[in-house]
């Protein structure tokens, strides 16, 4: 009898050792895959979050420009959406709004950013250019012939400080660049597609340039 109680007693401590060591285990187990679980997930959030907060500012881009491409490319994603032309006259009369309220008066640019993309002369000789800006499907860009130009005066002249500056250049490029976007009453800054929608999808506004150079990467 004495023996059996023993034995009762000694089962008793070894299950209770047997659980106590199985709950450490699970225990351990659960911190150690939180330790690596938790922060892959909260990267994962931050990465999602990152992708859905529109275009970066890439290297040295200025916030004007950073601004400017925002506001335009919500516009290109939204009209490339719209279904009806109704939507799409409002998204054209909002555009307008968005840059007036913007830019203001305030129509030139200093140290923007881009890619060089076309360059050549028109029959008189004088230079057209575009570029396309930093990490965007926008474009500013000088008229190509003297007929549009007419009232922009954006062709560049033989023998002027930007035909040199714009001689030591070559396509594709990286460039900085001073400027002012012209007036317009329509869309507010001057553009230059022929039909109507790819001006609101693939928009190449017009730029009268005073300063372009080739661009070193800021360390």
């Amino acid at each position: 009898m004495v023996m059996r109680m023993s034995d009762e007693s000694n089962f008793k401590q070894l299950k209770t050792k047997n659980i106590i060591y199985q709950t450490g285990i699970w225990f351990g187990g659960f911190i150690l895959i939180s330790f690596f679980i938790i922060p892959i997930f909260l990267l994962g959030c931050k990465s999602s979050s990152t992708s859905q907060s529109g275009p970066e500012i890439q290297g040295d881009m200025p916030k004007d420009q950073f601004e400017f491409q925002k506001v335009i490319s919500s516009f290109i994603e939204q009209y490339g959406n719209a279904t009806d032309e109704s939507k799409k006259s409002d998204l054209k009369s909002g555009r307008r709004k968005a840059l007036r309220k913007l830019l203001k008066d305030n129509l030139k640019v200093r140290s923007w950013i881009g890619q060089l993309k076309d360059i050549g002369s028109n029959s008189e000789g004088k230079t057209f250019i575009s570029i396309k800006l930093e990490g965007s499907e926008i474009y500013v860009k000088t008229w190509n012939n003297a007929i549009n130009d007419l009232e922009c005066n954006t062709l560049i002249s033989q023998g002027t400080f930007m035909s040199e500056a714009i001689s030591s250049l070559s396509l594709e490029d990286n460039v900085v660049f001073h400027g002012e976007f012209i007036k317009d009453e329509r869309n507010y800054v001057r553009e230059g597609s022929l039909d109507l929608d790819a001006g609101m999808t693939a928009p190449k506004f017009i730029m009268k340039f005073s300063m372009i150079k080739k661009r070193t990467e800021s360390k």
